[in-house]
């Protein structure tokens, strides 16, 4: 069988130019996007590092209530090494602290208090710019994430799989505007690791707003006694 072409179905030079004039727009248009979504994610992934600490529910409320006092639980984070595609690695410490007032005398008890190392990675999302109120949750910038903790950093990924080192995993909700960072429970691997199953950090800013001073000296006091 013969098919017969004629001369308008060939592609010409002119169609070639005009495919050319169409797709440049969108092929910079895509450059632009992923460039500026680049430049603004390493920007959003710095913001990540830093000092971290917040009161929590305490884990012995029977205690509390045995004793007559008040546990003051909290927790003191640290992140560190964010790449460039969010992930990041760094440790935390959780500690109670009793404290019972008697006749004369404030007794201070460390119940429990225990570091824990942690991986973890942010996801990253372009938002329109716009002036969004710090202390309004409603207006902040939200981004999700991940953190596991383990047993140790530098473990044997050539010999071991990353799961074997996971001892419990947590959602994590930022909240940019606020600098605050929100942990929630998802899974443990078995093992008896007590640590609350919700709590937010806040991240220290400068001197003057530091929230890791009144969760040192109250949750990390260690034992002591106060007379009168």
């Amino acid at each position: 069988m013969v098919i017969l072409c004629s001369s308008n179905d060939r592609f010409s030079l002119s169609d070639l130019n005009d495919l050319v004039g169409i797709s440049t727009p969108i092929i910079l248009l895509m450059w632009f996007y992923f460039s500026q979504r680049l430049k603004l994610s390493v920007k959003y992934f710095s913001e990540i590092l830093g000092n971290y600490a917040g009161f929590t529910e305490t884990l012995n409320p029977e205690l509390e209530r045995k004793e007559n006092g008040r546990i003051y639980s909290g927790i003191l984070m640290r992140i560190m090494d964010v790449d460039t595609n969010g992930y990041f690695k760094g440790e935390f410490q959780y500690g109670e602290n009793l404290i019972v007032s008697g006749d004369r005398v404030v007794e201070f008890r460390q119940v429990m208090e225990g570091i824990y190392t942690f991986l973890g990675k942010m996801d990253f999302k372009l938002y329109w710019k716009k002036n969004r109120h710090p202390y309004k949750i409603s207006e902040n910038r939200r981004y999700l994430g991940k953190l596991y903790i383990v047993d140790r950093l530098d473990y044997q990924y050539e010999k071991y799989d990353f799961e074997t080192y996971v001892k419990a995993e947590y959602n994590i909700f930022h909240f940019r505007e606020m600098k605050a960072l929100k942990f929630t429970f998802v899974r443990s691997t078995g093992e008896n690791i007590k640590l609350p199953e919700e709590f937010i950090l806040d991240r220290q800013l400068d001197l003057t707003f530091n929230p890791s001073v009144n969760v040192k000296s109250t949750a990390f006091r260690g034992d002591d006694t106060l007379r009168f």
